[in-house]
């Protein structure tokens, strides 16, 4: 009750007490992402903990409403339906008003189920994309993987990456949540796919760093470097990201995950923001470098276009991953 009482439990708590009175269960609901909150504090008064007082379960629900708006009982009314003209049978008038009043009870029932869908993805979407410490553990995992795969030319080192990287989330959660106005939800994916893609560039322009100091950057830009930093791959980002951004409102609508891998594979936004890392950093260092001054394959010039264009991909496939989805989600 205290902890109900000072905000930590921010629902409504249930609590139920035997016959004797010498045990009590509490209900609670908690959001997913404040679970760890909640079981903190319980421990931290005793519940739950070493030697302590009671036990705490979790249990995982898949959705979930607090409260459920009635519908506009004049219009849902079945009484309100008009009769056919010319037919006062009281039988007949019986059976009308049975099956308007079925009518409604479905309408509900499926009007209930679909709520019950969008916030079972909503609730999904959302943990997927809130930034936080596991999410940025693992946006900067897959950063190392890119960077380290892109500057040794090693596309096996990449695509692990890329099943690593997490930054598909928010770009969902900017989809879906522009799909159902939920402005909330599309913030919170804009914040955190900002965050991402700052924290992808500044590991690949750390790794860039590292390589140009250690010297493995003579054979730059690699062939999976130069591959992202072309026009040519601009417009096969278009070609890839059209489906891809099909397959990912799929995937979540039918939680798929397996096909989910697939679309993060195909559409591959974070190497390219760590390409555009150290394609740039090496365009400051490179120059400085010696025996680099007066090759003009290694010119500034030449790799600050190609970080450019390199970042261009990762936000054209963005925004047309953005498209596409939500015309799927429109049409789901």
């Amino acid at each position: 009750k205290r902890l109900h009482t000072n905000g930590v439990v921010p629902l409504p708590a249930l609590f139920f007490v035997d016959t004797n009175g010498t045990h009590v269960q509490a209900l609670v609901q908690v959001p997913s992402l404040r679970v760890d909150e909640v079981m903190e504090a319980l421990e931290y008064i005793g519940i739950g903990a070493t030697n302590g007082a009671g036990s705490v379960s979790v249990i995982a629900l898949e959705a979930a409403r607090v409260a459920v708006s009635e519908v506009d009982e004049a219009s849902a009314h079945p009484g309100n339906i008009p009769l056919p003209v010319g037919d006062p049978s009281p039988d007949r008038k019986g059976s009308v008003l049975k099956a308007a009043e079925n009518a409604t009870r479905k309408g509900r029932a499926m009007e209930l189920a679909s709520q019950l869908r969008v916030e079972q993805v909503v609730e999904n979407i959302r943990a997927s994309s809130a930034f936080s410490l596991d999410y940025l553990v693992m946006v900067l995992v897959a950063s190392l993987l890119a960077g380290v795969g892109l500057a040794t030319n090693n596309t096996v080192v990449i695509v692990a990456s890329m099943l690593v990287s997490p930054i598909m989330g928010p770009v969902m959660a900017v989809t879906f949540g522009a799909t159902i106005h939920d402005w909330a939800l599309a913030r919170v994916g804009m914040v955190s796919e900002l965050l991402s893609l700052a924290v992808c560039v500044a590991v690949g322009a750390l790794t860039g760093a590292v390589a140009a100091v250690v010297g493995t950057s003579g054979s730059w830009p690699t062939a999976e470097q130069a591959g992202r930093g072309t026009v040519d791959g601009l417009l096969l980002g278009i070609a890839i990201a059209l489906p891809s951004g099909v397959g990912v409102a799929l995937s979540l609508l039918s939680n798929n995950t397996s096909s989910l891998v697939g679309v993060a594979i195909s559409a591959s936004l974070l190497p390219p923001a760590v390409n555009t890392g150290q394609l740039l950093t090496f365009a400051i260092l490179g120059p400085l470098l010696p025996g680099n001054g007066d090759k003009d394959d290694h010119s500034a010039m030449q790799f600050v276009r190609l970080g450019l264009i390199s970042m261009g991909l990762t936000l054209l496939n963005i925004a047309i991953i953005f498209v596409s989805a939500r015309l799927m989600f429109k049409l789901k």
